[in-house]
Order: C-alpha cells, then sequence, then structure tokens
C-alpha cells in the first residue's frame, strides 16, 4: 500500500471534509530536478530520483532547511546514510554520504550559515557549515542536550571523552567540571 496524504477542504460550513487521498507518488514532478516548497517550507513537490518506489515513499526528509532566500533537504540514501541537496536536487559537498541522520542547529536571524551536527566515525560528532564547509575542531563523543532541543537555546552541552563543557554557538566555550 501506498502512503496517502489527505487533501482537506473547507466548504464554509463547520465541517472539515476530506475530499480524496493523494498517493505520495502524486507529488513527483520530473520537470523540476530538486524539489518545490510552500510558504511553511513543506517540501510539496519533487523529482522521481527521491521517491523510493520499492518502498513507496519520499526520501526527502521533513520540512526544507531555509537560509537567505536558498532551501535544502536532507535526503535519505538508505537506512543509515543521508545527504544534503539543495533545492534543485544538487548534493552539497561535504554531505554526500552522512552516516547518521545529520541534526541542524536552531537558525537564528542574522545567521549566514547552516550548522549540523554530523556523525563521524563509529564514537564521534562534528559540528560542519553547509555554505562555508567549516568544521569546529573539537570531536564531541556525545552530544548531551542536543535531542531535548537544548540547540535551541544558543548552546549546547557537549561531551569530550569524560569530560564536559558548554559550546556557544557564538563560538565560545566553558568547561565543567566532570
Amino acid at each position: 500500500n501506498e502512503d496517502h496524504e489527505d487533501d482537506i477542504v473547507w466548504d464554509g460550513s463547520n465541517e472539515i471534509t476530506n475530499v480524496k487521498k493523494k498517493s505520495i507518488s502524486d507529488y513527483i514532478k520530473n520537470d523540476i530536478k530538486g524539489f518545490e516548497v510552500d510558504k511553511e517550507k513543506r517540501i510539496t513537490y519533487f523529482n522521481s530520483e527521491f521517491y523510493d518506489s520499492e518502498n513507496k515513499k519520499r526520501t526527502l526528509l521533513y520540512s526544507a532547511l531555509h537560509l537567505n532566500g536558498k532551501y535544502y533537504a536532507i535526503n535519505q540514501i538508505n537506512d543509515k546514510h543521508y545527504q544534503i541537496i539543495d533545492q534543485q536536487g544538487n548534493v552539497m559537498p561535504g554531505f554526500e554520504n552522512l552516516i547518521r541522520y545529520p541534526r541542524v542547529k536552531f537558525p537564528y536571524l542574522g545567521d549566514d550559515d547552516l550548522w549540523f551536527l554530523i556523525k563521524i566515525g563509529k564514537w564521534g560528532y562534528k559540528l560542519k557549515s553547509l555554505i562555508k564547509q567549516e568544521v569546529l575542531p573539537e570531536t564531541f563523543s556525545e552530544p548531551l542536550n542536543w535531542n531535548s532541543n537544548g540547540h535551541t537555546l544558543g548552546y549546547v552541552v557537549m561531551k569530550v571523552v569524560d569530560e564536559k563543557y558548554v559550546y556557544y554557538f557564538n563560538g565560545e566555550k566553558e568547561w565543567e567540571e566532570p
């Protein structure tokens, strides 16, 4: 069975009705090379390159990422590998074959780059920027509060071996007692 999405229509009354169920494949547009987004940054249409016909699902994940008038998306290559593409479907350099899902840092007003926490090797993480290709020198063994949205506050608690420190996204870091 294909995944379906409902089109919701309001008929002016107090009832909302489902008009038609669309299959995921209805969102394929091969006259575009990448994807299109709506005003909420949701991916609306995409090229068939980003559709897994065997599993009947799109491979572009979640909403698009927006920076300086351009859109980017995370594409799932297979069960364990990901890549980041631009809206034209081009794979971003340095983000071609990521080991795990890349976790994006919450973008702040005035940010000129998108930062991702990416898995490197078996036991490490690095913070890497999408546009400037900057990589922080630290290799983190564990991002302690990333999954609890710590990165939305402007800092995260990271662990390097047995020491913990607070990393502020303005480039400062403060060591804490382990």
